[in-house]
């Protein structure tokens, strides 16, 4: 009996060790993220968002210095005691002209927007499953407050983590 006791604890022992070594290696490993700190701070954003306004920017003096010329004209015309039906044309083509381009710029600056984000959301996207598969994660969580994730342990936040993991990446310097 012993002879056989002996054996079989040890082949219990080796059992044991083998399927926790092997849950513990197959173990599914959560985290979770604040998206809009991680957005917020992404440097592709940053950069993209400063196009953004320049163009915005540089679009607005076109339309300000427009609108200038529009009230100059305007002035000249009230001014006259018999105005100038030549200059009231004129007025009304650069009137036409600037509410069509300000309409322009308006859907284009909404497309532009559009563009932006799903650029930014895609490189975001693709750096968030680079550093989940470079660091053995199961599942990375976005915390958003939309109510998808209505709970997490602070000690499984990576949001930190991640925001230097992604600027590196976008640097260049993380692989």
């Amino acid at each position: 009996m012993k002879k056989i006791a002996l054996p079989l604890i040890i082949l219990l022992l080796a059992f044991e060790t083998f399927f926790l070594s092997y849950l513990w290696i197959h173990r599914q490993r959560c985290a979770w993220v604040d998206i809009s700190k991680v957005y917020g701070e992404f440097e592709y954003k940053k950069e993209l968002q400063g196009k953004l306004e320049q163009v915005q920017n540089t679009r607005k003096f076109i339309l300000d210095s427009m609108e200038f010329e529009l009230k100059d004209l305007q002035q000249r015309i009230s001014l006259d005691k018999k105005p100038n039906s030549s200059l009231i044309q004129i007025f009304e083509q650069k009137r036409d002209r600037y509410m069509s381009q300000e309409q322009i710029f308006q859907e284009d600056n909404k497309m532009m927007i559009k563009k932006y984000d799903e650029q930014i959301v895609n490189q975001l996207n693709q750096y968030v499953k680079d550093y989940g598969e470079k660091h053995h994660f199961t599942y990375i969580y976005g915390a958003d407050g939309s109510g998808f994730l209505m709970y997490a342990n602070k000690g499984d936040d990576i949001t930190e983590e991640l925001k230097v993991y992604v600027n590196e990446r976008y640097r260049g310097k993380a692989e």
